[in-house]
């Protein structure tokens, strides 16, 4: 099976929101385009040169969407001078019901480029415009007058399409927080594999031929060999010994951020891909190993991800507390809860690898769901096992 490779193109921030202005920008274009065409027969001059300006700055800012859509999006003014173009070519054109589709698109771009202020002076502007033109069409008494309820039915059209691309405004600005998070995860993944490949770097040559030194030197020192040079000697590879360690465990500290970061960024990144609220309540917590720390992180994350992908739920609350000597991690969300079979099988939601993990870490892992009720997931582990769990930890790292 084929993979599709994801390009740098693809993620770029403002990319979804580039490519639905260009759209509206296309069918701005197109929507002119059957004017130029019967220009001949049914149009003025006036009405050409205005045609002509509408289409070059369509198409001046669709080529050139880098260099010009944040003067744009910085000066308001030029799209008010365009709509009033616009206005004036349906006040003078024999084919007016065209300009509905190109009144329309400026309505998208208004939602698309502008803040809320900008979005209702613009559509304001817009919508008084399209009245103003309609009512002049009915004072000359024109077949080309709209009804009143046309009129009204395209003023909901104009606000709609705002709507429209103001939600898409929104959403981008969801993509783009989420990418930002993303992009910070994975450089901090990145320092942290560095530094635990430079710690097993350290561990399997540095501190090695460290402790090869100071047998050698004991060795010396048993044969009668320059017992005082030996003793020196010994000395200095048990120090440069004890500091590789510690090294080598302030390395391993690094590459596991402290639990409560860690979790704030995951419910920063659940947050911006979907819609969910979530309460993080950390009480304060002694030191955790990091394998512990790591571990915990890895449970909470799986189970917030399933109830904000899952649950239906638009709240989510997660606690991390110490409860008679055991941390304490809970996450409860208030949707519509696990189906019977699911909670039977291991291998839904990732149920398997949470529990496994729990497993690990020597604590338990467990699930509490009723459907139409909500979920919530505990994960316990004595905070008085650290020792064992430390020597777990070496053992398979070792």
């Amino acid at each position: 099976m084929l993979k599709r490779k994801t390009s740098s193109r693809d993620l770029k921030p403002g990319g979804v929101l580039a490519k639905c202005a260009k759209i509206a920008l296309l069918a701005r274009v197109l929507c002119i385009y059957p004017v130029v065409v019967g220009w001949s027969d049914l149009g003025s001059i006036s009405e050409l040169l205005l045609v002509i300006v509408a289409v070059a700055g369509s198409t001046g800012l669709l080529l050139s969407w880098d260099r010009l859509s944040g003067f744009v999006r910085r000066h308001p003014s030029v799209v008010a001078i365009d709509i009033l173009v616009a206005l004036m070519i349906f006040g003078s054109t024999s084919a007016p019901h065209v300009y509905m589709g190109y009144l329309g698109s400026t309505a998208v771009l208004i939602g698309l480029f502008f803040p809320t202020v900008g979005q209702i002076a613009l559509t304001l502007l817009l919508s008084c415009g399209y009245l103003s033109v309609a009512m002049a069409y009915s004072f000359q008494e024109s077949s080309l007058a709209p009804t009143p309820a046309a009129a009204a039915a395209s003023l909901v059209l104009f606000a709609c399409l705002t709507y429209v691309g103001r939600v898409m405004q929104r959403l981008q600005a969801q993509v783009d927080l989420s990418l930002q998070a993303a992009k910070k995860s994975a450089a901090e993944a990145a320092q942290g594999d560095e530094r635990a490949r430079v710690a097993r770097e350290l561990h399997d040559s540095l501190v090695k031929s460290l402790e090869g030194i100071s047998l050698q030197a004991v060795a010396m020192k048993m044969r009668g060999e320059a017992p005082d040079s030996a003793a020196a000697i010994s000395a200095a590879a048990k120090q440069a010994v004890q500091e590789s360690r510690e090294l080598l465990s302030d390395l391993r500290e690094a590459a596991v951020p402290p639990l409560c970061s860690a979790l704030e960024r995951t419910v920063e990144e659940l947050q911006a891909l979907y819609p969910v609220c979530i309460t993080l309540e950390v009480e304060k917590l002694p030191d955790l190993p990091v394998h512990l720390r790591h571990a915990t992180h890895k449970i909470v994350e799986e189970a917030l991800s399933n109830a904000a992908q899952h649950s239906g739920s638009g709240a989510v609350t997660c606690r991390i507390s110490r409860v008679g000597g055991k941390l304490h991690a809970e996450v409860q969300d208030y949707g519509s809860g696990l189906p019977r079979h699911a909670q039977r099988q291991n291998g839904h939601f990732g149920l398997t690898g949470m529990r496994e993990r729990a497993e690990e870490a020597g604590g338990r892992l467990t699930i509490s769901s009723k459907e139409g009720r909500g979920t919530t997931v505990v994960f316990s582990v004595p905070l008085g096992l650290e020792g064992e769990m430390n020597g777990r930890s070496a053992r398979s790292h070792s």
